[in-house]
């Protein structure tokens, strides 16, 4: 969902990224050549997809606009889904970063960028747009798995905020269950941007 950014790491001193739909396409029409043994520019090295932390700040630029649209409801469904179904992450102490950062990754993927273009794609004033030929050839492909026309991101606002709200409450449970001992050490943990304190600038 988000190639812009994921990075190509060979086993060679420098990392080649995916900073542009055309380095994307360039990599992976070397990759097939190769293995269709049609070019030996490849068979020296081997290669790898590094996916940045949940954390990490996107690179996304306009340029990949056209390939959101060739994947449209693959940016919209899969969300839609994951949103609905991530309150039966384990949130208790125990799994809390790990299930966090599930979320995280998404999120990430959902920029204010991202979301405007998103928005933009599936309202009507896009099927007057230079995009709509690639947005109807993307709905054809999916034939009877489409989804239906009407479709916004608006409707996960819901279980989106349900899903925070889980967060959120789980969070809170956490540190009031805490005892004196805990307190203490998760106000030094809190020192080194840990422990609860951690929790509440990743919730930020």
């Amino acid at each position: 969902l988000e190639p812009w950014n994921t990075s190509v790491r060979k086993n060679r001193p420098v990392a080649s990224t995916l900073s542009s739909p055309t380095k994307a396409k360039k990599f992976l029409s070397e990759t097939v050549q190769s293995l269709g043994g049609k070019s030996t520019k490849l068979d020296t090295y081997t290669s790898s997809i590094v996916v940045p932390k949940a954390t990490a700040p996107s690179s996304y630029t306009s340029a990949w606009e056209p390939y959101i649209a060739a994947n449209l409801h693959l940016f919209t469904v899969p969300l839609a889904i994951f949103l609905r179904r991530a309150r039966e992450l384990d949130f208790s102490p125990r799994d809390f970063h790990k299930s966090l950062s599930y979320v995280q990754k998404v999120f990430r993927v959902y920029t204010p960028e991202i979301v405007q273009v998103l928005n933009h794609l599936l309202s009507p004033q896009s099927r007057q747009g230079p995009l709509n030929d690639i947005i109807t050839q993307h709905e054809r492909i999916l034939g009877e798995f489409c989804p239906p026309s009407g479709l916004s991101l608006s409707s996960c606002e819901q279980d989106m905020h349900n899903l925070l709200e889980e967060i959120y409450l789980q969070h809170q449970k956490k540190v009031r269950e805490l005892d004196i001992i805990d307190r203490f050490a998760q106000r030094i943990e809190g020192l080194l941007g840990q422990g609860t304190k951690g929790d509440e600038h990743a919730l930020e």
